[in-house]
């Protein structure tokens, strides 16, 4: 039985070494990676002391960073129990001619049918990580769009932040903050999907509980952009000592938005292309010294990433 076992060991020497090959290396360079960080952080510092602002979508690529670790890992389980379990199976298939080892072929194929089965899940869950990280890199794009419209909008008074941090799991896209008020800007990046010839692809409808996509609707949008707008409120107020209003919208890049209700002060839905002109048609209505003291409280709250 042992010279049996020898002979069977060896046939599948190529594949135990191609295995090892293929996974060594990843192995290697995850441990490698994370003690190059530790040895970083004891033995260097930052050239700067002073924190920096975030960018725009800061939190959606911290979450896209964590997603690819995850799938990394998962990868090389994946790996792993996808080669011991076709190994495990092979060998107990193989057993089946020596009819006095049936306990050890029964060890075996119930190894290999378990890590199959471990294998399909994991691969499963890893194509939910990749399909999370796609979407993480579309509301990523998303919130690069209308920040690249705020950045116009200083020549008007205005001050932007990025992705005012809310709670431990949640943020506010932008917060738009000049004499003309305070704005919440809640960015909704979607994808057009193939509709009949008939309709209008590129077009969303808002009238004032949801948007009404070609395909389907939102009516989840409109009241996170107003659940946000007031907890900025209420922020401010707490901050500064004195009642601040603040205006939600929600940002559609690259839809034309058709509004069915009259736009008013309390709230609009609009694509990124008329942001700019949405503001600087704002009038004013905040004294100036109020303006720096919600800039100061803005700047101290979103002033939080080590150099």
């Amino acid at each position: 039985m042992l010279e049996f076992l020898l002979k069977s060991f060896g046939k599948n020497l190529l594949w135990i070494t191609a295995v090892l090959g293929a996974s060594a290396p990843v192995v290697v360079l995850l441990l490698l990676d994370r003690r190059d960080r530790q040895r970083r952080d004891e033995l260097s510092s930052p050239p700067q002391e002073e924190k920096l602002l975030r960018p725009p979508g800061y939190s959606l690529a911290l979450k896209m960073e964590k997603l690819w670790d995850d799938f990394t890992q998962m990868l090389i389980w994946i790996i792993g129990s996808g080669a011991i379990g076709f190994l495990s199976l092979f060998e107990g298939f193989v057993l089946f001619l020596v009819p006095e080892m049936r306990t050890l072929r029964i060890a075996f194929l119930i190894v290999g049918i378990a890590c199959v089965v471990f294998t399909v899940r994991k691969t499963f869950a890893a194509r939910v990580l990749l399909r999370q990280r796609r979407n993480c890199q579309l509301g990523l794009r998303g919130e690069q769009a209308v920040a690249e419209s705020l950045s116009e909008v200083a020549s008007f008074g205005y001050r932007v932040f990025h992705d005012l941090p809310g709670g431990e799991n949640w943020n506010i896209d932008h917060v738009v903050v000049g004499p003309q008020g305070v704005f919440a800007i809640e960015t909704k990046a979607r994808r057009r999907r193939k509709v009949p010839d008939l309709q209008r692809a590129h077009v969303v409808n808002y009238d004032a509980d949801k948007l009404a996509f070609p395909t389907f609707e939102d009516h989840k949008a409109i009241p996170q952009a107003r659940r946000n707008a007031q907890w900025v409120a209420e922020y401010l107020t707490k901050k500064t000592g004195e009642r601040v209003d603040v205006a939600p919208l929600v940002v559609l890049p690259g839809w034309y938005v058709v509004c069915s209700v009259a736009d008013t002060r309390g709230f609009a839905a609009m694509n990124a292309t008329f942001l700019k002109k949405y503001l600087a048609k704002q009038r004013a209505m905040v004294p100036p010294d109020q303006v720096r003291r919600i800039i100061t409280a803005l700047e101290e709250k979103c002033r939080d990433i080590e150099f």
